[in-house]
C-alpha cells in the first residue's frame, strides 16, 4: 500500500522507463532524491503560469528529463509536460479521476462527468500517444482504500517531445 502510494506512476506526473523519480524502499527511506530544478511562477493576462523540473531520472541512460508548465485560463487549466534526453524510453503519464465520476473516451482524451458537471480532457502531442483507463486505488486516508479510474496515456520515444493536456469545464 504505501509502495503504490509513494511511486511516481501512481500520482498525477509522468513516469520514464518505469522508474520512481526518487528512490524509495522500506517504510520510511528514501535513498536517491529527486531535486527540483527551474522553478517559476507569475501572474498572466488569464490567471497564473507555474513551472517546474526535476533530475530525478538523470540515472538513467540518456539522462531522460521531466518538466511541467501549467497554465490556468478562462473555464481550465493547460498543462505542457516536456520529455527530454537521449536514447529510447518509454514514457507514461496520467491523472487519478475522483470516485463517482464517469469517463468516457473521446478522440485525443476522455469526457470527465458526474451529476451536471462536465469536464473535456483533450491531448495534444507530436508524438504518437496510446489513451487508455485504468482501475486504480485510492486511499484518502490511511487504512482506507477506493477504487476509481486513471487516465494514462504512453509512447515510446527517441527525441525529445511534449504532451499539452487541456483541462475545460464545459459545465
Amino acid at each position: 500500500l504505501r509502495e503504490y502510494d509513494r511511486a511516481t506512476a501512481s500520482h498525477n506526473t509522468v513516469c520514464i522507463d518505469g522508474e520512481n523519480s526518487t528512490e524509495v524502499w522500506d517504510i520510511f527511506r528514501v535513498g536517491r532524491r529527486a531535486v527540483p530544478q527551474h522553478f517559476e511562477v507569475g501572474p498572466t493576462e488569464a490567471g497564473f503560469e507555474a513551472a517546474a523540473g526535476h533530475d530525478g531520472f538523470d540515472h538513467l541512460p540518456g539522462k531522460p528529463s521531466h518538466h511541467r508548465r501549467i497554465r490556468t485560463f478562462d473555464r481550465g487549466i493547460c498543462l505542457i509536460d516536456h520529455v527530454g534526453g537521449t536514447g529510447s524510453h518509454s514514457a507514461t503519464g496520467g491523472y487519478l479521476i475522483p470516485p463517482g465520476w464517469t469517463v468516457t473516451p473521446i478522440s485525443r482524451g476522455w469526457v470527465v462527468s458526474r451529476h451536471d458537471k462536465q469536464v473535456r480532457i483533450a491531448l495534444h502531442s507530436q508524438q504518437m500517444l496510446h489513451l487508455n483507463t485504468e482501475s486504480a486505488p485510492w486511499h484518502p486516508e490511511y487504512g482506507r482504500e477506493l477504487q476509481t479510474t486513471r487516465l494514462v496515456w504512453s509512447t515510446r520515444y527517441d527525441q525529445p517531445f511534449s504532451v499539452e493536456t487541456r483541462i475545460i469545464s464545459e459545465r
